[in-house]
């Protein structure tokens, strides 16, 4: 069960030894044990078989659920599961089998059944970013005031930070864990998790997929940095209405990224600075990503995957942009009804006779025509420079020169020119026009989530800072 008042559990490496078989075959049961970590996720390695081999005639099977008690009398659900490797002959059968999440505290035949009312997540960098804490500290001094005569630790539970987004309710809850040996040491542990708590239950895919997914995004967004899941426990009502909590094991490949603790002074903007406006941001981002979904995709994938070539990174982020554009001002190079007499005019055209087109040329060019009333990324881009703060247009230096400059970077990338080679090996251009759209990037979704202008003055002057200091090694 949770700690005090509710919590995400830990996703920590672990094993479950127990013994496990389908959920329509439950009288053939395999021995084995359940091992996972971020590295290689969940693997089961057991003795026996879930299925006859003969009967797959060498396939390696799939199982959408695999069940399973442990030796500790948990149960467990093991999903989406594939038989990885496996042995059989004259001796005992053996199979390892890897599944793509688990739920501990429960057997489920059914994610679609699977709905919970109640979720417990926990995030790197997320107390840092909520700056909240209920631990203290005191020291006494004896009465001649020279000597510590006391120091106390204590935990209290802080308040809360509460919102409603669409129509259900986040709140910021803190934990503590106390471990003592009594005579050599005593610690305080707190845990911050994001607690979500729906009016009605929900699918675990709508959870984890849609709102713990946009959650996350915003984290990362505010810290500047992957902010992986570090645990997930979800409620729901059993056949008898008792609460019953099940933990959730899945990896987080941005687990195996860097570990090291992020300062809220290093943050792009924290909790205690949206003040009166939470959960207002948070909503706002909610919304947008019905409308601005690949922008997101586009940009989050770049943030979470450091070690990408930057040729791709750069691409990726000048394809966010111009999709950010394009789906939040509604521009064209002409009026819709005149550009459609222009587009039946030259339709018109292509299909003269004395042009002598075959059907296949006059339908790759009718296609084009869809898009002659496109704006270009140059557009796009002078657009977007102009809508920024005058800190952040400092960051770009000269905005016309960094259009330029990234309008013939991406053409020599994508349609490649032999007369621009010169580009290829200018690798320092390469990254510093990248940081400099990645921050273009970062500045339109906070200006679209409603940050300060404190907050966006700042991320302009970190960024220039960091443009500055860009070297390669």
């Amino acid at each position: 069960m949770p700690p005090w008042h509710g919590a995400a559990l830990a996703m920590q490496p672990g094993e479950y030894e127990g013994i496990w078989w389908l959920p329509n075959a439950p009288d053939n049961t395999i021995v084995g044990k359940l091992t996972f970590d971020q590295t290689d996720g969940l693997r089961l390695s057991a003795i026996g078989l879930l299925s006859n081999p003969l009967e797959s005639q060498g396939r390696f099977e799939v199982f959408p659920f695999i069940f399973g008690r442990t030796t500790e009398s948990q149960d467990v659900t093991l999903c989406r599961c594939a038989q990885i490797n496996w042995r059989f002959g004259t001796g005992v059968g053996t199979t390892v089998i890897s599944a793509q999440f688990a739920f501990v505290g429960a057997h489920l035949a059914s994610l679609d059944d699977a709905r919970f009312r109640r979720a417990y997540a926990q995030f790197m960098h997320l107390p840092q970013w909520a700056g909240i804490t209920g631990i203290t500290h005191a020291v006494r001094l004896d009465d001649g005031g020279e000597r510590i005569s006391q120091f106390t630790q204590a935990f209290s539970f802080p308040p809360e930070p509460v919102g409603v987004v669409d129509d259900w309710e986040i709140r910021l809850v803190a934990t503590s864990h106390i471990t003592s040996d009594r005579y050599s040491k005593a610690l305080i542990e707190q845990t911050i998790s994001v607690r979500l708590d729906f009016p009605a239950p929900r699918g675990f895919e709508d959870i984890v997929q849609g709102v713990l997914h946009t959650v996350k995004d915003f984290l990362t967004l505010a810290v500047g940095a992957p902010t992986p899941s570090l645990g997930l426990t979800l409620e729901r009502d059993d056949a008898t209405h008792m609460r019953q909590s099940i933990e959730v094991l899945m990896r987080d490949p941005t687990q195996l990224l860097s570990s090291a603790t992020i300062g809220p002074q290093e943050m792009v903007f924290t909790l205690p600075e949206l003040s009166e406006s939470w959960p207002e941001p948070l909503s706002r981002m909610f919304k947008a990503r019905s409308t601005l979904r690949p922008v997101m995709d586009l940009y989050f994938a770049a943030v979470n995957n450091p070690g990408i070539y930057i040729e791709v990174k750069f691409l990726t982020v000048l394809q966010a942009l111009e999709a950010f554009h394009r789906r939040t001002r509604d521009q064209r190079v002409l009026l819709p009804e005149h550009f459609t007499t222009v587009k039946s005019r030259l339709t018109e055209l292509l299909a003269t006779p004395d042009l002598n087109l075959s059907d296949e040329v006059r339908q790759i060019f009718g296609g084009r025509l869809a898009y002659w009333n496109e704006l270009s990324l140059r557009r796009r881009l002078r657009d977007i420079v102009r809508s920024l703060r005058s800190d952040a247009r400092l960051v770009i230096d000269d905005g016309d020169q960094f259009v330029h400059d990234v309008v013939e970077m991406r053409n020599y990338l994508t349609h490649y020119d032999s007369e621009e080679d010169q580009l290829a090996s200018d690798l320092h251009r390469l990254v510093q026009l990248t940081g400099k759209a990645m921050f273009v990037l970062e500045q339109c979704l906070l200006q679209l989530i409603g940050v300060p202008a404190v907050v966006l003055d700042r991320h302009a002057q970190h960024a220039r800072s960091q443009m500055a200091s860009t070297r390669i090694i």
